[in-house]
């Protein structure tokens, strides 16, 4: 089962062409641990249903894997996580791969089978993680207006990011940050610029998805490898 066939045929949704693309493209290789991808929408695209739609593909690319997944409120991120515990326990999904569970609560999951640390679990960018380690860390409209953005409350969701979320990853792992631009020092910003000034920083494949198309096109994409300064 493919991520588009988990979209479409286990959540029930219709796949327009940047769902598509973003699939294929971004979301697909960030499962499969091979690069970690920022994706820029205007809000309404259908962000949360594509992270609950990755998080699914990935447990069954491998049951062993471990998420986390951040969002700007702790009640959005264990809404994330409630899905993906729903549509792992669908009939869809357990005539591809049957899952047991060890634990499943609000917040987190531990499916049977494994290390024993959570499989997935839910935090907001505010609070802090402990005892848990990542294969893949998401992060779902990590800002949740201008008005935090420009904010002091956006000093302490970025300590949170660099010195508590990133050291939660595993060697090999990989991020994936999907929100709306609120200001020039929001989190995708920031991520996006600390990777083009610092090659030894970790690096993303970008795409930005244009809320209108004024210029004859609908996104704008680039590596952060190629440098530059993002705004």
């Amino acid at each position: 089962m493919n991520l588009l066939a988990i979209f479409t045929a286990v959540l029930g949704l219709t796949a327009t062409w940047y769902h598509r693309k973003l699939i294929v493209e971004y979301l697909e290789p960030f499962a499969r641990r091979e690069h970690s991808c920022c994706i820029v929408t205007p809000p309404g695209m259908g962000k949360t249903a594509l992270v609950i739609a990755t998080c699914i593909y990935i447990f069954i690319l491998d049951p062993h894997a471990h998420i986390i997944v951040l969002s700007n409120a702790d009640t959005l991120a264990s809404m994330i996580v409630r899905n993906i515990l729903w549509a792992l326990q669908s009939e869809a999904v357990q005539a591809v791969r049957n899952f047991s569970f060890k634990k499943a609560g609000e917040t987190e999951f531990t499916i049977e089978g494994g290390d024993g640390r959570p499989s997935c679990l839910a935090s907001g960018t505010r609070s802090v993680l402990v005892g848990a380690r990542c294969t893949h860390l998401i992060v779902d409209d990590g800002i949740k207006d201008q008005d935090q953005a420009l904010s002091a409350t956006m000093e302490k969701i970025w300590s949170n990011y660099t010195q508590v979320a990133e050291s939660r990853i595993v060697a090999g792992g990989q991020v994936l940050i999907v929100g709306t631009r609120w200001g020039l020092s929001d989190l995708l910003g920031r991520v996006i610029r600390r990777a083009q000034k610092h090659p030894e920083a970790r690096q993303f494949k970008v795409i930005n998805l244009a809320l209108t198309n004024t210029t004859g096109r609908d996104s704008y994409e680039f590596s952060t490898t190629e440098g530059g300064d993002f705004q």
